[in-house]
């Protein structure tokens, strides 16, 4: 039986679960430390548990998501929920600290620096399903099972320059880590929302899932942006702009079904935090319906047709997205597809601008800008929005991506590589025209805006979705002609 050290409380049953079943079915050479806080400079970090183990030091992330998750890049897809930020990425910056922490303990001991600290998360659902689609996250994801005890006894994750028995270092880690740390917080609360559930972040913000107090069944996402006290008021002031853009950009919109609401934004009572609230919608990002084409094509033109709704009422109120992707685009489980992710948008009557604090965030997703937005967001308008929905509809219908990258969109002066209908044959040619319009590497030789690009894809939606073979009396085509009758039947004289 391994040995438990516990600075705090478990945060929910989950987690007391997780640690009984590992103080259960670990060696008694193991010892499991829970709940703890790391002070590293002005930022906090909270560990699930430091396992402390022959080989090395486990940092382990207790995640109790039931269901099928995907991975695609940097984010989780959990089934019939909204995209976020990997865990992974967060916990592996924790390891690097606590490896930080150790090694500095004795600079005269140089053996420490070759302690390995490894980050885990630890799944503890019976029914949860993790599928990484690009690999990335994969070794350092187990199973609270079996799976998971090989995985803590294993050595096949430790790097060739690290240590593979560190039992005689242990009782100095161990030191390291007690001296530093502290108990750590229960779930926190933020105004009237009682945090239910961690989920994940990135260096701006984390995200929880939380619910309203007093009202069962009422549950929101919570993004917590951290207000750096220490900054000069100037750098302070800037960073609050660009956290409260998103709340701001969807408050110039007014209510709207296919535009993601927003509930509240609020600092909490010490000042040192910002609250994002948001709606918690079931439903997935497309990249996955995408990655899966698992959707007929009627729904496909569909989808279009309510983005380009969303984006026309956005544009009529002054807002510009800015980073229109398949990740934020949601479809609902009633299938109606919801815009989201207003954190870049640029909004009307601002005395200043947050383009120049934007330009790396907007790196990542360069495939889906407009050329002349590429590291320059301030040229963001309407008609970039366009080309970059243009991108994500042609990623629907075909299922590939049109472009890999900025570069390639400016080599090939924004022309597709393929034609939509030469990799998906059952789309019209009409299509193929309207896609490159809207993509079109001049913006003027755009649509000019959304509802223009509606009107013809709306057209284009009918013919496509006609059966030229049998029209049935009083149908319309094009809006210009009515059938009146049937002549004749093909191949017939």
């Amino acid at each position: 039986m391994a040995r438990v050290t516990a600075f705090g409380q478990p945060a929910n049953d989950v987690e007391r679960d997780a640690i009984n079943y590992l103080r259960g079915h670990l060696p008694d050479t193991y010892e499991i430390i829970h709940n703890l806080e790391i002070k590293q400079d002005k930022e906090v970090f909270e560990i699930d548990l430091a396992i402390l183990a022959p080989q090395c030091v486990f940092v382990v992330d207790i995640k109790g998501t039931h269901g099928h998750i995907e991975i695609y890049g940097s984010k989780w897809h959990p089934e019939n929920r909204q995209p976020y930020y990997s865990p992974v990425a967060k916990l592996r910056q924790h390891a690097k600290i606590l490896s930080s922490l150790i090694s500095d303990t004795n600079r005269m001991h140089p053996e420490l620096r070759r302690i390995h600290v490894q980050a885990v998360v630890l799944m503890t659902a019976d029914d949860v399903h993790i599928v990484d689609r690009d690999g990335r996250d994969e070794d350092f994801v187990t199973y609270c099972n079996h799976k998971c005890l090989a995985y803590f006894q294993s050595s096949n994750t430790i790097p060739e320059r690290r240590l593979k028995d560190i039992s005689s270092l242990l009782p100095t880690a161990r030191r390291a880590i007690q001296g530093k740390a502290s108990p750590k917080s229960a779930l926190p609360r933020y105004g009237d929302w009682q945090v239910e559930e961690k989920l994940g972040g990135n260096d701006r913000y984390t995200e929880y899932r939380a619910k309203k107090i007093l009202m069962d069944g009422w549950t929101v996402r919570l993004r917590v942006y951290k207000i750096d006290p220490y900054q000069d008021t100037a750098e302070r002031e800037a960073q609050r702009k660009l956290i409260s853009n998103a709340f701001q950009a969807v408050l110039k919109i007014p209510p709207h079904p296919n535009i993601l609401g927003i509930r509240d934004f609020f600092a909490t009572d010490d000042g040192d935090c910002l609250v994002l609230v948001t709606d918690d919608i079931q439903g997935r990002a497309l990249r996955q319906h995408i990655k899966k084409q698992n959707l007929p094509l009627d729904q496909k033109l569909g989808i279009m047709r309510e983005v380009l709704i969303a984006l026309d009422r956005a544009h009529k109120h002054g807002v510009i997205h800015r980073n229109l992707t398949p990740d934020n685009i949601l479809l609902g489980s009633d299938g109606q597809a919801c815009l989201i992710g207003f954190d870049y948008a640029r909004i009307p009557h601002r005395t200043s601008t947050i383009a120049f604090n934007i330009i790396d965030d907007l790196e990542d997703d360069a495939a889906y800008q407009a050329t002349e937005c590429y590291r320059n967001p301030s040229k963001a308008s309407l008609r970039s929005d366009l080309f970059s929905a243009g991108l994500v509809f042609y990623e629907l219908l075909t299922g590939k991506q049109a472009f890999e990258n900025a570069e390639q969109i400016c080599d090939r002066s924004a022309v597709f590589l393929a034609k939509a209908s030469e990799l998906q044959p059952d789309l019209s040619p009409g299509l193929d025209s309207w896609l490159q319009k809207l993509c079109a590497f001049e913006p003027q030789n755009r649509f000019p805006n959304a509802d223009t690009a509606l009107q013809e894809l709306t057209t284009l939606a009918m013919l496509q979705t006609l059966d030229l073979t049998d029209l049935p009396v009083d149908s319309h085509i094009d809006d210009r002609y009515r059938v009146l009758k049937r002549l004749g039947h093909p191949g017939s004289f």
